[in-house]
């Protein structure tokens, strides 16, 4: 389950959350070519039930994940992110199994999750006491990052749903932390253009060559309910300095109705793929309550204007900055407040 991109007899992957699932009989294992050195890193289930998390590295290999007693329904969940610097591209080659069982029965509901850092689970694995400030290395086990345990799939598994995730850490609807994109008179790449991707890094490496045109959201997987939390990286004054020019990011805060009309227009792009129209639920909180006003507004103006299927979601009760017990590194939310923000969507 999540976007693929064909490559000869494999499949290839980024993105947060895609997970495969079979019918299995051990001995098992998966067979995978990272695209980057550190590998990715994966959750892996027996009949629901967590197993272990698996760390792969860069070479072609096989990972064993059942033992020859062991046999049931196995997931096995990509938790990192799709950005090279946290696990990026895999060729998932296929399984090696004792047996295979038929497909898992299909389920009735599906969930789409499009977000930043917040929704891709960054940071959600820690554990009490959080530290105050982030690794500099992603995709470590400083990190401990998880998709897995972000609020959107937790949600989703809880409806016995399907879900995708679209989720890059600091891009936004309008903005990035570190630029305005197109729509806001910047060079930045936003998350409504990313979301058409098949695979996120579009224009990184052979592996990706043609991703950009691959339009997976014509593939026929269609979403019941997308669930969208973007702003936190669109509204500024970012606190940090660009990496490569190492000077100082300009602020940007978006318009009310610039940030409305871009909402309206990314909803409509969703929809436009679509047989029905998704029910939509445009969250804010997790970190911060700088864009929940226009968020607001933005599912204010679409419902006078018919759009009944668009809803607010405020998450901000569960955000990291009501409760430090609630934090991860950096300020990022632990699996504690995800869990509390998937009690509320």
């Amino acid at each position: 389950v999540g976007r693929t991109l064909a490559s000869g007899s494999a499949l290839l992957f980024d993105w947060s959350s895609v997970y495969i699932e079979a019918q299995a009989t051990g001995p098992l294992s998966l067979v995978v070519a990272e695209g980057w050195a550190h590998g990715n890193e994966y959750n892996v289930s027996l009949n629901g039930t967590y197993l272990f998390q698996l760390n792969t590295s860069q070479a072609t290999q096989q990972y064993p994940i059942l033992s020859a007693a062991q046999r049931g329904l196995v997931r096995i969940e990509k938790i990192t992110e799709a950005r090279t610097d946290a696990g990026g591209v895999v060729r998932f080659i296929g399984l090696q199994a004792q047996a295979l069982g038929p497909a898992p029965p299909a389920r009735g509901r599906r969930v789409e999750c499009i977000g930043d850092s917040i929704m891709c689970g960054c940071h959600s694995e820690r554990w009490a006491p959080f530290p105050s400030d982030c690794p500099s290395t992603r995709g470590t086990a400083e990190a401990r990052e998880s998709s897995h345990l972000s609020w959107c799939p937790t949600a989703a598994r809880a409806l016995n749903a399907d879900y995708r995730m679209e989720c890059e850490s600091g891009n936004g609807l309008v903005a990035t932390d570190g630029d305005t994109c197109a729509a806001f008179d910047g060079g930045a790449t936003c998350m409504p253009k990313k979301w058409k991707h098949a695979l996120d890094c579009a224009t990184i490496g052979s592996d990706c060559a043609g991703s950009a045109n691959a339009t997976a959201p014509a593939a026929g997987w269609e979403p019941d309910v997308v669930m969208i939390n973007l702003g936190q990286n669109d509204y500024g004054p970012p606190a940090h300095k660009d990496p490569k020019t190492g000077k100082q990011i300009k602020n940007h805060r978006p318009p009310t109705q610039l940030w409305a009309q871009n909402y309206a227009w990314f909803l409509g792009n969703i929809s436009a793929v679509a047989s029905k129209a998704p029910q939509f639920f445009l969250a804010c909180g997790g970190m911060a309550d700088k864009y929940c006003n226009d968020t607001q507004t933005a599912v204010s103006q679409m419902q006078a204007a018919g759009h009944k299927n668009v809803h607010y979601v405020d998450l901000t009760p569960a955000s990291t900055d009501k409760d430090p017990k609630y934090m991860g590194c950096g300020n990022h939310p632990s699996w504690i407040s995800h869990q509390a923000m998937a009690d509320i969507a």
